[in-house]
């Protein structure tokens, strides 16, 4: 067990890019810290990391064993909660990126069959920030709509969903139809730029070339469940909460996929994860 607590610093190193900070977040001393894994780079021969002013970084050789012992980790992971479930616990730790239009409509039913399934599992959602967040181990899985396919990911699951729209409540066409003539009278929110649902709209009206009153962005979590209140229409993914219809404005359709990294077995958490997720994906499709 010794070479687990080794792994697990070094992975906490590696991650806070400080030996100090890694320390606190172990509750040892950074010298203790710093005198273990000085004894396990003499073990092997090598220097995993490069000591700078500022910090520490990987070495070139510390990149290339970096993954074998995150790996190694996620496997012992993996079969602790495969006997914690089997002795009728199950516990384990679990990380999801989001992209920010698909955390709130999308996202949120599945987060909630997860917990009600795995109760003991603590679950950590975080911003997509592109591949790499997956590829240097950060997140397990990503639910995102702009994949990125690069090489060492793949896709567990996708689903296609429309874009659609939510007037404020007192708007004369809530409950009826949207038309490009409506929408450059409103003023318009969207999830931020880097997002699929946000490109899907802006691609529309460059097409259409319609100039929007006034944009706004927001990440679809963090806005209101009927509407943004700075927006008259808040555009979105899936059918949860519209109150318009957007046929009339012939919007490109979204593709929402799970992403996890594939040089690695999937734990046993995002099999789960991707069977419940598929299942929201099938539900959201009827």
């Amino acid at each position: 067990m010794r070479h687990l607590r080794i792994y697990r610093a070094i992975v906490m190193v590696a991650k806070a890019g400080s030996i100090r900070a890694a320390a606190e977040h172990l509750a040892v001393s950074p010298s203790a810290l710093n005198r273990a894994i000085q004894g396990f780079e003499a073990e092997l021969g090598i220097e995993i990391f490069e000591r700078l002013p500022s910090g520490v970084r990987l070495s070139v050789v510390g990149e290339l064993i970096y993954g074998p012992i995150t790996d190694h980790l996620a496997q012992i992971d993996d079969f602790k909660l495969s006997l914690a479930e089997m002795q009728g616990g199950g516990a384990g730790q679990f990380s999801i990126a989001v992209s920010q239009d698909v955390q709130h409509s999308i996202l949120a039913p599945a987060l909630e069959h997860f917990r009600d399934a795995m109760p003991h599992v603590s679950l950590t959602v975080e911003q997509y920030q592109g591949p790499a967040s997956l590829l240097d181990r950060r997140n397990d899985v990503a639910v995102v709509s702009t994949p990125e396919i690069v090489d060492g990911l793949a896709v567990a699951c996708a689903a296609t969903y429309p874009v659609t729209a939510r007037l404020h409540p007192d708007h004369e066409n809530c409950g009826g139809h949207l038309h490009w003539g409506d929408v450059e009278t409103l003023s318009i929110a969207l999830p931020p730029p880097a997002t699929g649902v946000h490109m899907a709209v802006e691609g529309a009206l460059r097409k259409h070339r319609v100039a929007a009153r006034h944009l706004t962005s927001c990440p679809d979590g963090l806005l209101p469940p009927r509407l943004n209140p700075v927006a008259e229409v808040q555009f979105g993914l899936g059918q949860a909460g519209s109150n318009v219809g957007t046929e009339q404005l012939r919007i490109s359709p979204v593709q929402v996929s799970v992403l996890y990294r594939a040089s690695a077995r999937p734990t046993t958490l995002t099999q789960r994860f991707v069977t419940l997720i598929q299942r929201q994906f099938d539900e959201d499709s009827l």
